[in-house]
């Protein structure tokens, strides 16, 4: 998981992961990379994704979606 603050720079992962304007091609922080999720980043999912009072929703769904992805693996 990447946790992003105040940095556009994505090099770090060294991966095609970013689209012509350099953000993370992502949906709702899930990318299709598993194991490669992103969170705190403004407008995420909303307005609120980027800041600390809002960040909890999308770190909510990131768990409740890698839950039910080792679940399915699981079995």
């Amino acid at each position: 998981m990447l946790w992003r603050r105040a940095t556009t720079d994505f090099s770090l992962v060294k991966l095609p992961i970013v689209d012509a304007d350099g953000y993370p091609i992502q949906k709702r922080g899930v990318t299709d990379y598993q194991g490669l999720y992103f969170l705190g980043m403004p407008w995420l999912h909303s307005q609120r994704s980027g800041i600390l009072f809002g960040v909890g929703d999308d770190a909510a769904y990131l768990a409740a979606h890698i839950a039910a992805r080792d679940e399915r693996v699981l079995r």
